[in-house]
């Protein structure tokens, strides 16, 4: 049963982390480490196929960090998403980014069983890890 609850946990230390972050990084800069800090940790994902003896830490490891690190992106991608919205449309943009990215997700979803399919799921994780750095760098 250990690990149980360390999405949550991460999600609650990168909600408190959020702002302090901001204020001493800037906004910019905060998602651009929290990006690249979410790619680490889809590295520990990766390193758990490698390392079947290490897979349980690894995971817990990547749960802790994914999910304390896409709070803070969140967190912060919606304040830049607000300041740069006019209130008026930021109903709309919000229904949006929200439609864009669940959809994004659904897609993404299916891709990888077909990758996972035709060349293995080890290789299907290192392809979306390194992926995921094309993502935070762009």
């Amino acid at each position: 049963m250990r690990g149980i609850g360390v999405g949550s946990m991460g999600a609650l230390l990168g909600s408190l982390a959020a702002a302090p972050l901001a204020r001493q990084l800037g906004l910019g800069h905060t998602l651009i480490v929290a990006e690249l800090t979410l790619w680490l940790g889809s590295l520990l994902i990766v390193g758990a196929s490698w390392l079947p003896a290490l897979a349980l830490p690894l995971l817990i490891g990547a749960e802790l960090v994914q999910s304390c690190t896409a709070t803070i992106f969140g967190i912060n991608a919606g304040s830049v998403r607000q300041l740069v919205t006019p209130e008026s449309m930021r109903g709309r943009v919000g229904a949006s980014t929200s439609a864009i990215g669940l959809g994004a997700a659904l897609v993404g979803t299916a891709l990888g069983g077909v990758l996972g399919e035709a060349i293995g799921v080890e290789a299907t994780v290192l392809f979306g890890a390194v992926g995921g750095l094309g993502r935070g760098c762009g």
